[in-house]
């Protein structure tokens, strides 16, 4: 008895600081860096191209820009819209990233497109944001100022590339 009563005060003067006693607040979630990320689509992403207007709305320029690409499309992502990580690379490093997302809903025989696409820096600063609205095929861009709503949304796919990804298979 005596042997029960020493464990049992053990156990409350020095508690498990890892495992199965453990804060679930506390336990790091898994996540990804964008050096990760950015590798992975250099290694396994899919030949593609930034589009003309896409490009040029971000000032890249009126041109096509070709990339790697990941893509989530929305039947996978948690949040229900298409994604895609996006690098340019200039030489045989990275120069910039563009990231996409979008939400396509169908009414009637239209088709239109709502979403956002930020140019940003390796190092995961954004340089630009657009906001990309209208009927498919016919799509406006609005730049967007990089002010607090921009940097919140920002934040959010940031997020969503370092920490809501991890354990998603990939769409292409």
């Amino acid at each position: 008895m005596l042997k029960l009563i020493i464990a049992a005060l053990l156990v409350f003067a020095y508690p498990p600081q890892n495992g199965y006693c453990a804060d679930a607040e506390k336990v790091p979630a898994k996540t990804r860096t964008l050096k990760d990320l950015t590798s992975l689509a250099i290694e396994k992403g899919e030949d593609d191209t930034v589009r003309e207007n896409t490009a040029n709305s971000l000032g890249l320029g009126k041109k096509e820009i070709p990339v790697k690409v990941l893509y989530f499309y929305e039947e996978v992502s948690p949040d229900g819209f298409e994604h895609a990580y996006q690098v340019i690379i200039d030489g045989s490093k990275p120069k910039d990233l563009v990231w996409e997302m979008s939400k396509k809903t169908k009414s009637d025989d239209k088709e239109t497109i709502e979403g956002y696409a930020y140019l940003v820096s390796p190092d995961g600063k954004c340089k630009n944001a657009i906001r990309a609205h209208g009927i498919v095929g016919a799509v406006e861009h609005t730049k967007l100022a990089l002010d607090k709503n921009t940097k919140q949304l920002f934040q959010k796919e940031f997020k969503y590339w370092t920490r809501d990804t991890v354990g998603l298979e990939w769409s292409k």
